[in-house]
């Protein structure tokens, strides 16, 4: 199973939620995330990953 630094859960638990974390973490633009994710529009991505999505972070 793969790990994680002690420096990059500082960074998970400082990110406003997980998926901005890992988004960062993989090296992934929004737009990269979003066409690996299936999502058309960056500014959906961009609110998903702001946390912006009350659905996200339930």
């Amino acid at each position: 199973m793969p790990t994680i630094a002690e420096a990059d859960v500082d960074a998970y638990l400082a990110a406003p939620i997980p998926l901005a974390f890992w988004r960062k973490h993989w090296g992934m633009t929004q737009v990269a995330l979003s066409q690996a994710a299936g999502i058309s529009s960056k500014i959906q991505m961009s609110s998903i990953s702001r946390g912006g999505c009350e659905h996200i972070r339930q």
